[in-house]
């Protein structure tokens, strides 16, 4: 489903740091103020100052910006769960989760729905642990916080219900997010009451 460009195990130079940054800005704030089709590699590249040569260095299209982005900050966030040890499985994950929906919240409902798109369209799946840090996140808590004794229910049973709050929030944002997210709610806040909802129904 990713990109392998760059992959190499090379380190990037801080000039090539700096220009994939800019195409990540650019392409962001493309969809954001005209929708995923107004994202073409010419407007990514007039808008970033990076030369078409330059792009394909780094991308293999416009949509690889976002298959790579998302997976960039996929790896953010198994750094942050991996940095709550110290707290209960049940804390861990609403403050993954948390930050998981923090993250759509700032990027926007058009680059979302364009990266869902991307990614069921390639054959890619919200449920591969491999590809989405959430849902390994998800299967990890849930299994030892049931190791633990957090849980009365285990893995097995309860990683699918998750997910399926998690994905079902995901898409609804995406469709309908006046619907979804009152004036005085966040998309992160209600993404936590409800994980933790599902959570106390997992308490032995």
């Amino acid at each position: 489903m990713m990109s392998t460009k760059n992959g190499d195990g090379i380190a990037p130079t801080a000039k090539g740091r700096a220009a994939k940054e800019r195409i990540y800005f650019s392409a962001i704030r493309l969809i954001q103020s005209g929708g995923y089709e107004s994202m073409t590699v010419p407007a990514i590249c007039e808008s970033s100052g990076v030369s078409v040569g330059a792009f394909y260095h780094h991308f293999d299209s416009k949509g690889d910006i976002l298959l790579r982005y998302v997976r960039d900050e996929s790896d953010r966030l198994l750094g942050l769960y991996r940095s709550m040890e110290g707290l209960s499985r049940r804390d861990a994950l609403l403050g993954t989760v948390a930050a998981f929906f923090g993250f759509f919240d700032v990027k926007g409902r058009a680059f979302v729905s364009a990266f869902l798109g991307l990614l069921f369209s390639s054959g890619g799946t919200f449920y591969d642990p491999g590809a989405f840090s959430i849902a390994a996140i998800l299967e990890n808590g849930l299994r030892r916080g049931f190791e633990r004794g957090e849980f009365g229910i285990s893995a097995v049973d309860s990683v699918p219900l998750a997910r399926g709050i998690v994905l079902d929030l995901m898409v609804s944002w995406c469709v309908a997010a006046d619907s979804v997210v009152a004036a005085a709610d966040s998309l992160p806040s209600i993404a936590r009451d409800r994980m933790s909802a599902f959570l106390d129904m997992l308490r032995p």
